[in-house]
């Protein structure tokens, strides 16, 4: 079995993440998801983690960014 650990803040992982986990493990049954929720990341890159969702400008010294989506007022 894959695992892929994901490690997010609290609010993301409550609010967006968890209540998706049932549709993505139905479609992909043979990949466990690990979640480390966090308040706040740490500085520096765990080589523990797959993928670390952060709020914030992208510009994380050690990390390659990605947007997810952008936030229009």
């Amino acid at each position: 079995m894959t695992s892929v650990a994901v490690r997010a803040p609290v609010s993301f992982v409550t609010l967006w993440l968890a209540p998706r986990l049932p549709r993505f493990q139905a479609a992909y049954p043979g990949i466990d998801i690990l979640i480390f929720s966090t308040i706040w990341a740490d500085a520096q890159p765990d080589a523990a983690i797959d993928i670390d969702i952060r709020f914030g400008n992208g510009s994380w010294e050690g990390y390659e960014a990605e947007r997810l989506w952008h936030n229009l007022r």
